[in-house]
């Protein structure tokens, strides 16, 4: 791409489509900057931004330049945050899945994939199906704005090709890619879900990938078999289901037998597309696989997953913008961060951007709890503890969060620290005792090993935190053991980027302030080793 091969033809320059009335500090030049390199031809423009600094009105403003851009974010919720800022008074349409749009056939509370295909028809012949209204309208604006998940499944399964290429993919919260393309890859063989399936059989142990792809490929065409057998049944229990009244009882049983098949249909027909992209890519890359047992040890599941996703990245995601933004408030490192997706190292260019909080509102205090790593951190837990009550203590009137890293800190701290204070979750109530806690104004302290992102706790949401352990990713994975010995810049990167992360949880805006803790004895040690990749902005709060 040369300098003439610009991605907008606007006779307006990008700060013209700023969405606010005025600049923050470093916002117009940020504009600027990142509308001279896309001019100029530039494929991949990365930007680090501080959390707070108004990245989402950068991303906008380039994509109303662009006036043909995708805009994507990693969560619903930062979905909801453009949609409150932007969609209404800007030209930004954001699509979500099926299940966020209500049925107009079956009515409130049923959601769009809870309606069935005949009734489909009906209501797109009409034009009355919210989902699909909000698809094509998506479809044709200046800016699409999804999160990763919905794109990537959505082009994936777009025989019409709704979402082609354009001038420009913008891509926020671009840390989370790689994580995002690694979910939408992996896959896992679990005898739980296969029974659940209607396909009876033992998943064996074998010694190694090529075992296991011999396997997959004996099995393959059952699958396919007993998938189109699933489809078969649906249309049957659907064209029952047209024929009777929507208030029967009975119209409500058919209705969960059609909800339960479709939810075993869509998971058989993602599980086969991605054993197919295994058998097809096995030569290509590496794969590695890690077996595990369910909770109550009855079922064996066996995880696959490529060793990285570069290979990958440009056909499931960069390919759909001809020139490209990535934006996170960690970065960190441009070059582990093209590695990582495969981008073209010499044809991007990283623009880091400095924080406008003062580093006195926002310090970052290191204890003399103790050493957590594996040979240590038995001796040192009783000692978390301790620290934990006198934070309690100190912090008595303010809310606060503790990032655990791992279920076993967050257990042991709970089974040995009783403050009534603290809140404790599971995967399962995670979003239940977010929900207590954000709405309470107790101080509350939530005590978590899953909150490092996607999460606001602006003000007194949380004044105090606590960093119980240096975030390294778990090497018990086979995936990031390898990578880690391929890479181990890789390895240090992500735990750069995680430490960063979970900092950012409390401190939103230029007038927030608050107090972080690092309890890890080995985080001093950690961060000198890679202060060449941490920002500046995070170093001058220590």
């Amino acid at each position: 791409m040369n300098k003439f091969d610009i991605v907008t033809d606007q006779p307006d320059g990008m700060t013209k489509f700023f969405p606010f009335p005025e600049f923050r500090k470093y916002q117009r030049e940020t504009v600027e900057d990142v509308e001279k390199h896309l001019t100029q031809g530039v494929e991949n423009v990365i930007v680090e931004m501080p959390t707070g600094s108004g990245k989402s009105a950068i991303a906008v403003s380039a994509g109303l330049w662009s006036n043909h851009a995708y805009c994507l974010t990693s969560q619903k919720i930062l979905q909801d945050q453009y949609i409150r800022d932007f969609a209404e008074e800007h030209n930004v349409s954001v699509l979500k899945g099926r299940g966020n749009y209500e049925c107009t056939f079956l009515g409130n509370p049923a959601k769009c994939d809870e309606c069935y295909t005949p009734a489909r028809k009906e209501c797109y012949a009409e034009g009355l199906c919210l989902y699909k209204n909000a698809k094509m309208r998506t479809a044709a604006s200046p800016v699409a704005l999804m999160n990763y998940s919905y794109f990537l499944n959505v082009v994936d399964c777009d025989p019409q090709q709704i979402f082609r290429e354009r001038k420009l993919l913008i891509c926020d919260e671009a840390h989370s890619i790689e994580t995002e393309l690694m979910n939408q890859i992996e896959f896992l063989l679990s005898e739980f879900l296969l029974k659940r399936l209607g396909y009876h059989v033992n998943v064996p142990t074998l010694k190694n990938v090529e075992q296991y792809s011999v396997w997959i490929k004996e099995h393959l065409h059952n699958l396919q078999t007993t998938l189109k057998r699933l489809y078969a049944d649906l249309a049957d229990v659907n064209r029952h289901r047209m024929s009777l009244s929507r208030t029967s009882n009975e119209f409500k049983q058919v209705s969960k037998d059609a909800t339960e098949l479709t939810s075993r249909a869509q998971e058989l027909d993602r599980l086969v597309r991605r054993m197919n992209t295994f058998i097809q890519t096995l030569n290509s890359i590496e794969w590695v696989f890690s077996i595990e047992k369910t909770e109550k040890k009855k079922f064996k599941r066996v995880v696959f997953r490529p060793l990285t996703v570069d290979f990958f990245a440009n056909d499931a995601l960069l390919k759909f913008g001809k020139q490209r933004i990535y934006m996170s408030a960690t970065i960190l490192d441009q070059k582990s961060f093209c590695k990582s997706l495969g981008i073209n190292h010499d044809n991007s260019v990283f623009l880091r951007v400095p924080s406008t909080f003062p580093p006195k509102n926002r310090r970052i205090i290191f204890t003399d709890t103790g050493y957590m790593n594996l040979k240590q951190i038995e001796a040192t837990l009783p000692h978390i503890v301790t620290d934990v009550n006198k934070a309690l203590e100190y912090h008595k009137e303010e809310k606060g969060l503790i990032h655990c890293n791992s279920y076993k800190i967050a257990n042991y701290i709970e089974n040995n620290c009783w403050d009534d204070r603290l809140l404790f979750h599971t995967s399962a109530d995670r979003e239940q005792v977010l929900k207590r806690f954000m709405e309470s104004i107790e101080p509350l302290v939530l005590v978590s090993p899953s909150m490092t992102e996607g999460l606001d706790l602006k003000g007194d949401l949380a004044r105090w935190e606590i960093i119980v352990k240096i975030p390294y990713p778990y090497l018990g994975d086979k995936q990031i053991a390898k990578r880690m010995e391929m890479d181990p810049d890789w390895y240090n990167w992500q735990t750069a980027l995680k430490l960063v992360q979970s900092y950012g949880r409390i401190f939103r805006a230029e007038d927030d302030w608050g107090t972080a803790y690092i309890f890890d004895k080995g985080a001093q040690n950690f961060i000198y080793r890679n202060k060449s990749i941490l920002p500046q902005w995070f170093l001058d709060a220590m």
